[in-house]
């Protein structure tokens, strides 16, 4: 691509599916790069440059890559846009109970290794500490 941002994603990725509504939603001008990540090739060499951990989403800009999905929408929201903080003071705790709890349990209770109760467990610590109005 001939843009100086260049997302490098898999579709399937829901961190990566993350980052793409960051995108989105500054309005960032971005060349879409889909890598495969599994089959007999295996990953391509190019990718693993970008990221030896071989883990999608990269965000290139310019000379600079930056990867880990929440690391990518906080430079999102630093260097892009202007329609202020898509990613408000204080979210890095709700970020941790996602990535560290809520997103690990559901994995787990989808690909059988766990009782439901652990998933349910999680989404409660999360929800104890949403609060409304919201409108």
């Amino acid at each position: 691509g001939s843009k100086d941002v260049q997302f490098v994603t898999n579709k399937m990725c829901p961190f990566a599916q993350k980052v793409w509504v960051c995108l989105e939603e500054k309005k960032v001008d971005y060349d879409l790069v889909e890598v495969g990540l599994y089959g007999a090739g295996g990953k391509p060499e190019w990718f693993m440059k970008l990221n030896p951990r071989g883990l999608v989403p990269v965000l290139k800009h310019g000379d600079k890559g930056v990867t880990e999905s929440n690391d990518i929408c906080r430079y999102i929201d630093a260097n892009f846009g202007d329609k202020g903080a898509l990613c408000p003071e204080g979210t890095d705790a709700w970020m941790r109970l996602m990535d560290g709890e809520v997103l690990p349990a559901g994995k787990r209770m989808v690909n059988g290794g766990s009782d439901p109760e652990s998933f349910h467990n999680a989404i409660a610590k999360f929800e104890a500490g949403v609060k409304g109005p919201f409108l």
